[in-house]
């Protein structure tokens, strides 16, 4: 069998890069993110659409999502997450047919490398993770939980003080026998707080 390459062979180079980021910035004496002005931990709400591949047997499914997360440094947060969609419908393509409606369920852990958070109006940055998926039906692992590692690109708009605007484009590669690719799209408004 060929293997090919996937985006998420990328990913423990990605990790690495985050941890050596991470280092550099305290041997460089940067500041913690409080002195910017933003909390050293935050949380967000957001409503987020999950598109499917032709190899998962489901429509687009609209979910909410809820994200808790601690700025390291001016260049590097970590955070933990989860979403659900209450409605999943069964798609016309690929994976296993099934009937009726279904919910997907998720958690999350993520590094984010910033390019730099003390930008204002445009603050830029990669994010890499995992998470572990479930459902009532066959959407991913056929109504098993399954882990998915996680890549992706966002973006903060830092409106105020302690409120940001926040875009995340995910890409998830459940780790099942179905196989297939599923991609997150959120918009959430997010809250520092802590010193």
């Amino acid at each position: 069998m060929k293997k090919r390459f996937t985006p998420f062979a990328a990913l423990p180079a990605f990790l690495l890069l985050c941890a050596a980021n991470a280092a550099a910035a305290d041997l460089d004496g940067m500041a913690p993110a409080t002195d910017g002005g933003f909390g050293g931990w935050y949380c967000g709400v957001s409503p987020g659409l999950m598109v499917f591949s032709r190899g998962v047997s489901a429509n687009p499914a609209a979910y909410g999502a809820l994200r808790f997360g601690y700025e390291h440094n001016r260049t590097l947060a970590f955070e933990f997450g989860g979403l659900l969609a209450p409605s999943v419908s069964p798609g016309k393509h690929g994976g296993r047919p099934w009937r009726g409606t279904g919910q997907l369920y998720g958690l999350h852990a993520d590094a984010l490398a910033h390019w730099d958070m003390y930008s204002r109006w445009f603050d830029p940055y990669l994010l890499g993770g995992a998470g572990v998926y479930g459902g009532g039906k066959p959407v991913f692992g056929n109504g098993r939980a399954v882990f998915a590692p996680r890549l992706g690109i966002g973006a903060m708009s830092h409106l105020a003080e302690r409120v940001s605007l926040r875009v995340d484009a995910v890409a998830l590669r459940p780790a099942n026998r179905e196989g297939g690719f599923a991609g997150s799209f959120e918009l959430a408004l997010v809250w520092h707080f802590g010193e």
